[in-house]
Formats: structure tokens, C-alpha cells, sequence
């Protein structure tokens, strides 16, 4: 994935002096988000309840219409539409990822309107929608990108997200594994994990093993994974297993109260009477306002 192109870092430029005091860490965190989000950009997106060329439909949510083109004086005298997709949607991301959705959607709805078959800008679209929590319309988004590129990982992990979220499990998993499936996916790991999510979320927990551990065959240091998994060991009595799972994570992340509680109960299923006063100390002393230590204090440890 390339770092933010030119074009949008001018137009981040022109854009941040335009609206003064929205944009100081707009350019670092736009390059965060454009690299992990929408198509070229690395992002995830849809078509539905719009009606418009741009897929905003009836509702714009406020945004003017009209309005001057940016655009135009950063990509010089070719004034290439898709150039200028691709710029309005990595500045949309770098907004998005702020918070601020009202400037984004404006992003976006200007880099449609220059090229209305840019699949990542309705993977973007989408994206804006789930935070205005306007799930009809991110839905409608998903689907419209995914009409114009079917292989999207991106788009089909964000749509994936989104079904699950609303309790569509399977049509959730079956998006995530149409992410996988592409093998320029760059983090497969992280479909994988979020399909097992999904599972445990319905309590289908022997699927959802499967899948963590498909995720941490696939990237053995995907943090988000490891917890997940050895608590679902754990539940089926493979104490040691879970341990090197726990061991791993706090190797790779500082340890957290999720993990050392993880600790403690697995020592305690294990019998290390000792590991397991330590694993209590180390609770109490670094997160003793935690939900975990509050367990400890209870003697609630399943």
C-alpha cells in the first residue's frame, strides 16, 4: 500500500489552512488510516438507499451540495477524475479517523462525484455511515463497492463488521472469508479473528476456536487473537496450551489485567500454588480498580 500520494497530502494541506483548527495531526493520521483503509488506501465499503450519482442519496447529512472542487489545483492540468477520487478519500479517512464525520462525508461525496465507480469511496462511505449509526445506508454503501469489485478484502471485512453486528452471523463470517480468500489480502489474520468474534458473539464457540486459531496460524504474533483463544482453551481444560498463548501475548504487548487474570486462572488450574499468588500480586498491584481484580477479590475465577 502506498503512503498517502501527493495529491491528497496537498490537498490535506490546502484543507487544514481552509478549516483552521480541525487539522494539526490531520496529515500523520491520515496516512495511519489511508494505509489501513478504503481500496488503493486500505479501507473496506456499499450502494443502497442512495439514490444519487454520488451514493448519498436523499439524505447528505447537512452537506452542502455544491461547493468548490480542491481537487482540481492538485493534480495540475490533467484534472484526472480518478486522481482525484483517490485523494478526496485518503483525506476523508485522515478526517474520519479524528472523528470528524460531517467534513469526511463531504470528502467523500466530492471524490464520487468526480469518479462515481470508485469502489473504496463507497467502502469509505460505509465506513462514515456506521459511525452516524445510519446502518441502512452503510449496508447500501458495502453492497454498491462490492458491485464494482467483488475481491475486495477490505470492503468485505468492514461489511463483514457490520452484518455481525447486527446479528447476521453467518452472512458475517461468509464476508469475512470472501477477505481471506484474496491472496493480496495483507492481514488475513485479522479477518479470521474478527469471523471468530462473530461466532463467539452467537456462543458458537467451538467455530469460534477454529477460527482463532486459524488467525494465529496465519500470523502467530496477531495479538488480538491470542486472549480470545486461550480463554476458549481454558474452557476445554487445555490449561498448558492457553498458557503459552498468555505467555506469547505478554511477550508481545505489556501485560494487561485481562492477561494476568488469564494467568492466575490457569496457574490455579495447573496447581502452581506460587504462580498463582504471583499472578494475584501482580493484579492487585497494577490494576486494582480493574473488573478482573474485583473478581480476584470476589473469588469469582470462572
Amino acid at each position: 500500500m502506498s503512503p498517502l500520494s501527493s495529491a491528497a497530502a496537498a490537498l490535506l494541506r490546502r484543507s487544514s489552512r481552509q478549516r483552521a483548527g480541525s487539522g494539526l495531526l490531520l496529515m500523520l493520521v491520515g496516512v495511519a488510516f489511508a494505509l489501513a483503509l478504503a481500496g488503493c488506501a486500505g479501507v473496506g465499503g456499499l450502494d443502497g438507499g442512495a439514490e444519487s450519482s454520488s451514493g448519498l442519496g436523499d439524505g447528505n447529512y447537512g452537506i452542502d451540495a455544491g461547493g468548490s472542487d480542491d481537487a482540481d489545483v492538485l493534480v495540475g492540468e490533467r484534472r484526472d477524475a480518478r486522481s482525484r477520487a483517490v485523494a478526496h478519500v485518503e483525506l476523508a479517512g485522515a478526517y474520519y479517523s479524528q472523528g470528524n464525520m460531517g467534513v469526511a462525508l463531504e470528502e467523500v461525496r466530492i471524490a464520487l462525484k468526480a469518479d462515481p465507480g470508485y469502489a473504496p469511496g463507497y467502502n469509505m462511505l460505509g465506513l462514515i455511515q456506521v459511525e452516524l449509526k445510519d446502518v441502512t445506508r452503510a449496508r447500501a454503501s458495502f453492497e454498491r463497492a462490492l458491485r464494482i469489485d467483488p475481491r475486495d478484502p477490505d470492503t468485505n471485512h468492514n461489511f463483514g463488521r457490520l452484518l455481525c453486528q447486527n446479528g447476521q452471523v453467518n452472512e458475517g463470517v461468509r464476508r469475512f472469508m470472501a477477505a481471506v480468500q484474496n491472496p493480496l489480502y495483507r492481514t488475513p489474520a485479522r479477518s479470521y479473528a474478527s469471523a471468530a468474534s462473530c461466532y463467539l458473539g452467537a456462543q458458537r464457540t467451538d467455530e469460534a476456536l477454529d477460527l482463532f486459531q486459524q488467525s494465529l496460524r496465519v500470523d502467530p504474533s496477531f495479538a488480538p487473537a491470542l486472549l480470545p483463544t486461550a480463554e476458549l482453551l481454558i474452557k476445554k481444560g487445555n490449561a498448558e496450551a492457553a498458557r503459552a498463548l498468555v505467555t506469547r501475548f505478554d511477550t508481545l504487548v505489556r501485560p494487561t489485567a485481562e492477561s494476568i487474570w488469564l494467568q492466575l486462572r490457569i496457574e490455579r488450574r495447573r496447581g502452581d500454588a506460587a504462580a498463582e499468588s504471583a499472578s494475584a500480586a501482580l493484579l492487585k498491584q497494577r490494576f486494582p480498580d480493574s473488573v478482573q481484580a474485583g473478581r480476584l477479590a470476589r473469588g469469582e475465577f470462572d
